[in-house]
């Protein structure tokens, strides 16, 4: 018993191995690499919501307290809710990464969260429908250094339509009401 198995660069080249490999799956969900772009140590976070609705967090420094921008007369940011949103960007993980052909993402009227960090690296990510217990997401970045240490798979993950769990972007995605002191 066994399997053969070919690598993509090696066209005409096959290799047999011993293990039928029997817990081998062709869903990516179960044997993907979850982790993703981290957005770390932010210094702007802003939230357009495709209704017009948006909000901007900011801090000049990494112990900074946030602000929020454009505050109105008695609306107080609740730095804990402010500290939540910005701190998820950190903790991204991917559920799946979704089929090339894969309709009705709301990437089309998406949610956008442009963060800058306090090093100068900039993301535009979109957030799209939520399906399942994930949303559809896509992602640009720019500024990042050449020799961090995810460039390489941030430039991999920003050509694709990625799922991540809603639960990691639950906070970041709040309302501006939401984010206000009670």
């Amino acid at each position: 018993d066994g399997r053969f198995l070919a690598l993509p660069g090696e066209a005409g080249t096959a290799f047999l191995v011993g293990d039928p490999l029997t817990q081998a799956s062709v869903k990516t969900s179960e044997w993907i690499d979850r982790s993703s772009f981290q957005v770390e140590k932010i210094r702007t976070l802003q939230v357009r919501y495709p209704g017009g609705e948006a909000w901007r967090i900011e801090r000049q420094k990494d112990d900074a307290e946030w602000k929020l921008a454009d505050a109105n007369p008695g609306e107080k940011l609740d730095v804990s809710r402010a500290n939540a949103a910005s701190y998820s960007l950190s903790l991204l993980e991917l559920a799946d990464v979704a089929p090339k052909d894969a309709a009705d993402t709301g990437l089309d009227k998406p949610v956008a969260v442009d963060a800058t960090t306090l090093e100068g690296a900039a993301y535009a990510i979109k957030v799209g429908k939520l399906a399942g217990d994930n949303y559809y997401v896509t992602f640009s970045a720019s500024g990042l250094k050449p020799d961090a240490k995810d460039t390489e798979r941030v430039k991999l993950l920003s050509q694709h339509v990625l799922l991540m769990p809603k639960s990691k972007l639950e906070d970041t995605l709040k309302k501006r009401a939401e984010l206000l002191d009670k």
